[in-house]
């Protein structure tokens, strides 16, 4: 894909997609006249750039991505900084990451002082999609300004369930650096959920946010009382590439 001449707004309507270690963005409601698919985007942390079959990788096996590879779009040009904080920023707003604030590592408290945030004036994806009759949710790492003032539903977001800042234990959710405070929100209220594995948590978010406003495509059972609601089922969707095996 080339976007060296697209517009900022342009680009935000091609990625079509929120940021989160697991974003989830659907329609408003079965009952819209306007068709509008449903987008979930899926940002990984930390993975390398051979982490993954279907991009070289000989020792690690990854059938459900080379799937989704094989039927959609592989870039095999890119740049990312050595932290994952800009590579966010730019996804999130289609601009380079200096002009938004976010140079470098990201750090600060919900309640403590403002320190790094992105910049509130930025236009993230989340909030153009909202003018188009979209709801947004972001389920995972925010990790873009953790201040009080900021955050994903200060920035377009309808719903947020995960870690404002870096990173935490998986399974008491305290940052694994510096003071080691709590670090689980639901919007902006913090939330606990000491022993439950992080990545269930917002796994189950996600599909519950989704299955409010479908169409549902996993677990089978559910997509299969969709069927009439939704005709067909294709190779792009994750119920396509279950059903296909």
């Amino acid at each position: 894909m080339n976007i060296t001449n697209q517009t900022r707004r342009d680009f935000l309507k091609t990625i079509g997609a929120a940021v989160f270690s697991g974003a989830v963005l659907s329609r408003c409601s079965f009952g819209q006249r306007v068709r509008r698919p449903n987008v979930i985007f899926i940002l990984t942390d930390d993975q390398g750039t051979l982490d993954a079959n279907c991009f070289g990788s000989t020792d690690l096996h990854t059938p459900a991505i080379d799937r989704i590879a094989a039927n959609g779009v592989r870039f095999t040009q890119a740049y990312a900084h050595t932290v994952c904080c800009p590579a966010r920023a730019m996804l999130m707003t289609g601009r380079y990451p200096q002009r938004s604030n976010v140079n470098s590592w990201m750090q600060g408290k919900m309640r403590g002082p403002k320190e790094l945030n992105m910049f509130r004036s930025e236009v993230t994806i989340a909030e153009t999609l909202a003018k188009a009759g979209y709801r947004t949710g972001l389920f995972g790492k925010w990790h873009l300004g953790a201040h009080r003032d900021h955050g994903p539903t200060e920035q377009g977001f309808d719903e947020f369930f995960g870690i404002r800042n870096g990173f935490i234990d998986n399974y008491v959710h305290y940052q694994l650096h510096a003071a080691g405070y709590h670090d689980l929100y639901e919007g902006t209220e913090e939330v606990f959920h000491r022993g439950d594995y992080f990545p269930d948590l917002i796994t189950d978010r996600a599909l519950s946010f989704n299955a409010q406003r479908g169409p549902v495509v996993s677990p089978l059972n559910k997509t299969l009382l969709l069927v009439k609601i939704l005709p067909e089922i294709g190779p792009s969707t994750l119920s396509g590439l279950l059903h296909r095996g």
